[in-house]
């Protein structure tokens, strides 16, 4: 009985160290998943933005090869850029609903795209009326606006 009893008091500790080893096991796995979609959602965010940027070269590409063709085609990836870099753009704002400094990214972007979409729209009128005039100073401001949507 005595040995039955010492061996029982022996295994209480194991038991106890064997319990503290799973739950921490358990523990490391679901933070873990966690990090791991964390991460995920880091890169889904990456690539929306990356997405808008290409977009926007794509725009202005089909803008600056209507401007010296005057070629209506050219107009296509400018047209298809336009629809898609406003739903990158919902879709960033979606991706970081909860982080509020990410959202005030979202708006910076939407301006500077809307101004960048702007000055392509001018330029595009003014070609189709012909009037070279304000070209020049258009696609210069544009260039500036996309070395800023760069940067940011």
């Amino acid at each position: 009985m005595a040995a039955n009893r010492m061996v029982l008091l022996a295994a209480v500790p194991l038991f106890i160290v064997l319990a503290v080893v799973i739950y921490l096991a358990v523990q490391f796995s679901l933070h873990q998943r966690e990090a791991q979609a964390q991460v995920s959602h880091t890169h889904q965010v990456i690539e929306t933005l990356n997405a808008v940027l290409a977009d926007a070269l794509d725009a202005e590409t089909g803008q600056r090869g209507y401007l010296l063709t005057r070629q209506p085609a050219f107009l296509m990836p400018y047209n298809a850029a336009r629809a898609r870099v406003e739903s990158n753009l919902a879709s960033f704002r979606r991706a970081t609903v909860d982080n509020p400094a990410q959202q005030r990214r979202v708006g910076r972007l939407e301006g500077l795209i809307n101004e960048r979409f702007a000055a392509f729209d001018t330029s595009l009128r003014e070609a189709r009326q012909e009037s070279h005039e304000g070209l020049l100073p258009a696609l210069e401001t544009g260039r500036q606006r996309m070395d800023t949507l760069r940067a940011e």
